[in-house]
C-alpha cells in the first residue's frame, strides 16, 4: 500500500511539474492512523520517507474481538470466511465476538 501511495504523490508531482513549473511545491501529504500497533507499524514507512503522520485514537475499532491483537496473516489463517465477508463489505462486517 505505502508503494502505491508513494507512486501516486510521484505521479502527482510531475504532473504538477508539467503544468506549473519545478519551483511550486507540492502540497504536504498527512497520514492519519490510528494508535494500533499494526497500524503505526504500517506507517512508520511512510514517517522514514518523510511523511507527517498522525494518530488518532477515533480510528480504532472499539472491540475488534476474537481478532485482537492478531496479525492479518493470523486472521487470514485461522478465519478465512470472515476475512472474505470482511473484504465484501468493511463498513458492516464484524468479526465473531467484535462490537
Amino acid at each position: 500500500m505505502s508503494e502505491v501511495l508513494i507512486k501516486h504523490r510521484e505521479q502527482e508531482r510531475a504532473a504538477l511539474v508539467e503544468k506549473q513549473g519545478a519551483k511550486v511545491p507540492l502540497p504536504p501529504l498527512t497520514v492519519w492512523t490510528s494508535t494500533r500497533l499494526r497500524t503505526v507499524q504500517t506507517s512508520d514507512y511512510l514517517r522514514d520517507k518523510g511523511y507527517k503522520v498522525r494518530q488518532r485514537s477515533q480510528m480504532s475499532q472499539i472491540n475488534p474481538g476474537v481478532c485482537e491483537k492478531m496479525a492479518e496473516r493470523a486472521i487470514r489463517t485461522i478465519y478465512p470466511e470472515e476475512v472474505e465477508k470482511h473484504e465484501l463489505d468493511p463498513y458492516h462486517h464484524r468479526y465473531p465476538r467484535a462490537e
